[in-house]
């Protein structure tokens, strides 16, 4: 869980200063050769800190103008500061956690290594506060995961949703998360990333000759430099379409970390060994594309050759991210025995009725009336031209959801794209508009039978939204909104008015992996509020 960031999405100019920030702060040679950044393009100078702020980049920020990077106004400054300190103060309290977590965890004699924030702020930055983090990440044995997520269950840890089925969590997920009291949110690792090269990657080198840190006179484990270099990369180009800059500042460092101590070749084999040298090579490219220079890498990548096959299974993962979706029915190709293979498949398919009430459905959903292709459709109703006296549309979907669940919003006002609260708190949600441009929304379920399949207009606001809570909407003047709702119900898909249909999934290779994807999809609809398999 974040800490509280500032709303309002950054403009442009704001995103690409800080991206020369992230690049030019980087740990490794060449990061104080830059000269000074030129922020007179940026119209108002706090976007920026709204910007580092939302992208964990406040220590960087607060060292370029320290060393003379980049110069801000006294009051943007002062601003930056109180921002970056809130930060370090929820990063104090996440590792205050890990503190307390270390000593759990030798209660049950389980070795846990930490990924990520900590392991990076305390090993690979000149000092820890360069690197802000939100959450904490620990990998483990498989064989000790239910050992581990015990012990965090007893201290008031909570698991939002239930095994997918009966040994999944050991043998293919990713990772489970689990949340205390105080939002502090543990991501509990069996191996650092989703879909094919999750099943190509070999487990056990993950753990091999870790690194350490002191933290409170606790000794504190992590991966090797060269395994955490590689899940930077991993975790930058399989996580999202779009990396953050955050995540591409921590492979800048990594990889100039490597040209430094002449470990190239070494990190280029181990991601072989990985069958991952093209997620390697797109990690090079990105960091290229934000203005890195990285020479013995540029020689490197100029060396390799790519399989195009293996650019696709990227660009699947990508697309797809941690749902069940086609790129996963790629992957169980990839496991070692047919008996892997079932129980991949029938939890995809089948998962148990436990989980999918965790989720909010049931098992015979399917069997809705309406649902006669599969899915049922939500059209969107005709938006206003610009300049019609309405500035956005928000159109709020809700799926159903038990007792003590929030609803799944979506927003397609910004981008048209669907982007789904995976966490179900104000907190995520305030924080995801803000990236895509909203600032507003409105809270709770829609009521009533009949919004059912369809969009009603709920309510027309004049103004902009600057604060909500689960039952109340301030609103200040500036802005027009039309807020649109529905309530989903069965398997539901979001199609424009007048379109001519869903493109659907890809045309399938075989007629096997049509009845999979239809499977899957009957018990995974990508409309929904689950963040994916962790």
């Amino acid at each position: 869980m974040n800490p509280a960031v500032p709303n309002g999405r950054p403009g442009p100019a704001a995103l690409r200063v800080l991206a020369e920030v992230a690049i030019a702060t980087a740990p490794g040679p060449g990061h104080s050769a830059v000269q000074e950044i030129d922020v007179s393009e940026v119209p108002d100078q706090r976007d920026l800190v709204n910007a580092a702020a939302q992208e964990r980049l406040t220590g960087p920020l607060v060292r370029a103008v320290q060393t003379g990077l980049l110069r801000l106004d006294d009051d943007v400054v002062e601003k930056l500061v109180d921002v970056h300190v809130d930060a370090m103060a929820w990063c104090l309290r996440v590792e205050s956690r890990l503190w307390a977590i270390t000593g759990w965890l030798e209660d049950v004699d389980v070795r846990a290594l930490v990924v990520k924030g900590p392991a990076v702020a305390h090993l690979d930055e000149i000092d820890p506060s360069l690197r802000a983090f939100a959450d904490l990440d620990l990998l483990v044995q498989a064989d000790d995961l239910p050992a581990v997520l015990g012990a965090l269950a007893r201290r008031g840890a909570v698991r939002p949703f239930a095994e997918r089925r009966r040994g999944f969590d050991q043998r293919f997920a990713k990772s489970v998360t689990v949340t205390f009291p105080d939002r502090i949110e543990i991501d509990v690792h069996r191996t650092i990333c989703d879909g094919v090269h999750a099943v190509r990657l070999p487990v056990e080198r993950l753990h091999r000759s870790p690194d350490s840190f002191d933290l409170g006179g606790h000794e504190v484990l992590t991966p090797n430099r060269t395994v955490r270099t590689l899940h930077a990369a991993y975790h930058a180009v399989l996580g999202s379409p779009s990396p953050r800059l955050v995540s591409l500042r921590d492979i800048v460092g990594y990889l100039r970390s490597a040209e430094r101590e002449g470990s190239v070749e070494k990190i280029a084999t181990e991601a072989e060994r990985w069958r991952g040298t093209a997620v390697l090579a797109q990690a090079v490219r990105e960091v290229q594309a934000a203005g890195a220079s990285l020479p013995e890498w540029t020689a490197w990548l100029e060396r390799t050759t790519v399989d195009p096959e293996e650019d696709a299974v990227i660009a699947a993962q990508r697309r797809d991210g941690s749902s069940f979706r086609r790129s996963r029915i790629t992957a169980s190709r990839e496991l070692p025995s047919v008996r892997d293979r079932v129980a991949y498949l029938a939890a995809a398919a089948l998962p148990s009725t436990t989980h999918l009430r965790s989720r909010g459905r049931s098992r015979f959903g399917a069997l809705r009336p309406g649902a006669t292709t599969g899915e049922r459709s939500v059209v969107l109703p005709d938006l206003p031209p610009p300049g019609g006296g309405v500035e956005r549309v928000l159109v709020v979907l809700a799926n159903p959801t038990p007792a003590g669940h929030r609803p799944a919003w979506m927003d397609l006002a910004a981008t048209k794209t669907v982007h789904v609260v995976t966490r179900g708190e104000v907190e995520s949600l305030r924080r995801i508009l803000s990236e895509t441009g909203v600032t507003a929304t409105v809270t709770g379920t829609p009521r009533g039978r009949g919004l059912s399949g369809r969009l009603r207009e709920v309510t027309v606001a004049s103004g902009e939204v600057r604060r909500f809570t689960p039952d109340r909407v301030e609103v200040e003047t500036g802005t027009t909104w039309l807020v649109c709702a529905a309530l989903l119900t069965g398997r539901t898909r979001v199609v424009r008015r007048g379109a001519a249909g869903s493109s659907g999934p890809p045309s399938p290779r075989t007629r096997l992996d049509e009845l999979l994807w239809r499977l899957v999809r009957s018990r995974n609809r990508p409309s929904s509020s689950e963040p994916g398999l962790h």
